[in-house]
């Protein structure tokens, strides 16, 4: 409504040199969006988009840094971040991904600690892992790793029978939820 007021005084003090009340509307619409959702850029294309006119896009730049500026020193939380925080989403700031540094995947990745050879036998592995604060391993061949098993899987074969061979047990395409 500012915008357009003012389009309305300026338009008739100097109606040879202004735009239409309406562009001046266009842009204090663009200028108050840009503040209150923090995105200057995605007003100047919503503008554009309902003008296709080129003429009020550098005008709405300038209402947009302003815009975004005063909203910046009024509120420093932009309103979707509080709407997120409000919903129990905490998204990471600047300050905290400075603070952690970056991370790199083989400074917190841990090598397999146990490997089972597929030609073991169920009692081999439980008399192997017994000692183990894992509940699962990585059972390989020659080819490399074709399967997961777990603690509890291992004693549900125990009783049936122990002199069955890893590579029996394991299903290639079904690995368990939890971590090795």
């Amino acid at each position: 409504m500012l915008g357009g007021s003012v389009g309305t005084a300026a338009h008739h003090l100097f109606p040879a040199y202004t735009a239409t009340p309406g562009a001046y509307a266009l842009v204090g619409m663009g200028a108050v969006f840009a503040g209150v959702v923090r995105a200057p850029m995605t007003s100047v294309l919503i503008i554009f988009e309902m003008t296709q006119d080129y003429a009020v896009i550098v005008p709405l730049m300038i209402a947009n840094l302003v815009s975004l500026f005063v909203a910046s020193l009024l509120q420093h939380e932009p309103i979707y971040e509080a709407l997120a925080v409000q919903d129990g989403i905490h998204l990471p700031t600047a300050k905290t991904r400075h603070r952690l540094g970056q991370r790199r995947v083989e400074s917190i990745m841990e090598a397999a600690s146990r490997l089972l050879p597929a030609e073991t036998t169920v009692r081999e592995a439980l008399e192997q892992v017994s000692a183990s604060e894992l509940q699962s391993w990585l059972v390989t061949d020659r080819r490399g790793v074709i399967g997961v098993i777990d603690l509890s899987l291992l004693k549900d074969v125990t009783s049936e029978g122990a002199e069955k061979k890893l590579s029996e047990l394991v299903d290639a395409l079904a690995f368990p939820a939890h971590s090795f």
